[in-house]
């Protein structure tokens, strides 16, 4: 078993991802690069929590329309849906340990 899968069987939040730079305007978010399917499968679960500055980037390799929900997820989270070109598609406000999907 991998150390994600170990993690998640565990209900342990996945640390050491490589981490990247994210700026929106002023605002700039250290944000931990999910690029694996296990990584982006996993997320942000199980956190309790995180700094104002912190995030998740969800790398794919190639494009198309993605969902999220909350499932696992103690802290609520807003997601920003981002073209390929860096255009913000979308925000979504979402409520910790639910199944709605965004």
């Amino acid at each position: 078993m991998c150390a994600l899968q170990i993690a998640k069987s565990q209900g342990q939040p996945q640390m050491g991802l490589p981490h990247t730079t994210l700026s929106a305007g002023a605002y700039k978010i250290d944000a931990q690069v999910a690029s694996t399917l296990d990584q982006r499968d996993l997320g942000l679960m199980y956190r309790r929590n995180m700094l104002q500055n912190e995030g998740m980037l969800f790398r794919f390799k190639v494009p198309h329309k993605q969902c999220f929900w909350m499932r696992h997820t103690s802290i609520p989270l807003s997601a920003a849906f981002v073209y390929d070109n860096g255009v913000i598609a979308g925000l979504a406000d979402m409520a910790p340990q639910t199944t709605t999907v965004h």
